[in-house]
């Protein structure tokens, strides 16, 4: 493609600060892709970002190391990335950042990747502006086919003819999602991720629309626990307090009836309407037997506290998991996190507590030693604090939830690794899982590990029918 350059001076004021240069390039930038296509800021616009709280902060994966090497890069990013910098400008108001005077904008028909390691050869539009300083006139060079360079002029003095500021740049999604905790939680990524790779992660999520939820105490139960024995417990309680030969006889109807039931009342498969009925029985009885009703919650089953086991969907705030329960995965602690979001083959189920955030389950896709595909749970994080004295429960929910997901995902058996929960009544098995897809960090992959339900019948001995 043929090219004219034309060079011209630029009528700018001297006295633009950073953030003000940032402002006008970012809106020349995007007023030049509306009418042909994508925009790209070359990276060494930016020189440095600091927040006199928290330091100098990583911008780029190049300069992980040192940041010095920031005037020399050649390489592109999107007006993506800047828009990211506005928000945390924004959010965050300690942060300042320096920019250079000279800056290269490209303009190409079609966006070739977030970013581009160089310069592409072929372009629409090449704009370079050199900012002016102390004597020194600012000008701008323009590469574009005659046919555009009308267009591309006229664009170009209408946004330096402008005055922006920061609190005029209208934020867009997904940084305009994010809450202040979740900008506290991005910051802290900045320890192992420079801005441009946790940019690069938020940028390339493709959420899903899995809608997997189970309630703990209506879906599923205590894994292992005979959910008719603990119901006959509490009947057993009602017994002692019944003050009429009617009421006993009452009860032991009742008992008769639900051990019929007891292969539909399997603590990771039950029957949930036959549940509803067995509680409202359990609650006229109560009645009968003047149970106070805060006494009888502290009888039944069913945990106090609303607890739901949800599937993940590779969402924003499923990146920040990690910080939510204050668990290894934090983007702050392993750098781990961008690959697990992006693996097919690894599985999070989130854990709440009155819909707050404080846990959650690392279920990998594996073969095993049958060449069967099978799911391995391989890690349980749970906050501490207030939360501790719930988390042998909260495991034991955990196990019967991916229990139910594998039987209704047709996995033929479920593992899980003995150091996540040293005791429990299951086989104790020794052989080895390869996780299927790429590798990615793991606790306890290769380590012994219980066998919690296998598809075929006769070999789950720990289910009663």
């Amino acid at each position: 493609m043929s090219l004219s350059k034309t060079c011209l001076t630029l009528p700018l004021h001297s006295k633009l600060d950073d953030i003000e240069k940032l402002l006008k390039i970012y809106t020349l930038a995007k007023s030049l892709s509306r009418p042909f296509g994508f925009a790209y800021i070359r990276k060494n616009f930016i020189l440095r970002a600091l927040s006199r709280t928290r330091g100098l902060i990583p911008l780029y994966k190049e300069v992980n190391i040192d940041q010095r090497l920031v005037s020399f890069l050649e390489s592109y990013i999107t007006l993506d990335f800047m828009d990211m910098l506005f928000h945390l400008l924004k959010a965050v108001s300690d942060i300042e950042v320096r920019v250079n005077n000279r800056v290269h904008i490209i303009i190409m028909d079609h966006e070739k990747s977030v970013t581009l390691e160089e310069e592409p050869r072929n372009y629409l539009v090449k704009v370079i502006i050199v900012f002016p300083r102390l004597f020194r006139k600012g000008h701008i060079t323009i590469f574009s086919e005659k046919t555009l360079f009308p267009c591309v002029l006229k664009i170009i003095k209408s946004v330096l003819s402008e005055h922006q500021t920061l609190d005029s740049y209208k934020e867009c999604r997904p940084w305009s999602e994010l809450s202040k905790r979740q900008v506290e939680f991005l910051m802290r990524s900045l320890r192992n991720y420079s801005l441009e790779e946790i940019f690069l992660v938020i940028f390339s999520l493709r959420p899903s629309k899995n809608e997997f939820e189970l309630r703990a105490g209506l879906d599923v139960f205590k894994y292992g626990h005979d959910l008719v024995e603990e119901i006959l417990e509490v009947t057993n309680r009602f017994r002692k307090r019944a003050r009429s030969e009617r009421l006993r006889n009452a009860i032991v109807r009742f008992e008769s009836e639900i051990k019929k039931y007891r292969s539909r009342l399997w603590f990771a498969d039950l029957d949930k309407d036959l549940m509803v009925k067995i509680l409202d029985c359990i609650r006229r009885l109560s009645e009968w037997a003047r149970v106070d009703k805060e006494e009888l919650k502290s009888m039944l089953p069913i945990p106090s506290r609303r607890i739901t086991i949800r599937l993940w969907k590779r969402s924003l705030d499923d990146l920040f998991m990690g910080f939510y329960a204050g668990t290894c995965i934090a983007l702050d602690e392993r750098k781990v996190m961008h690959e697990y979001i992006f693996d097919p083959y690894t599985l999070f189920f989130r854990i709440y507590v009155n819909t707050r955030p404080i846990g959650h389950i690392k279920v990998f896709i594996c073969k095993d030693e049958d060449s069967e595909v099978v799911l391995h749970i391989d890690y349980i994080g749970l906050s501490r604090g207030k939360y501790e004295r719930l988390h042998n429960d909260l495991k034991l929910y955990s196990l019967s939830a991916i229990v139910k997901y594998a039987m209704l995902k047709n996995y033929r058996r479920v593992y899980v690794a003995k150091d996540v929960i040293p005791i429990l009544q299951a086989k104790l098995v020794r052989n080895s899982l390869v996780k299927l897809g790429k590798q990615v960090y793991s606790q306890y992959l290769d380590k012994d590990k219980f066998l919690i339900w296998d598809a075929l019948p006769n070999i789950n001995s720990f289910r009663n029918v």
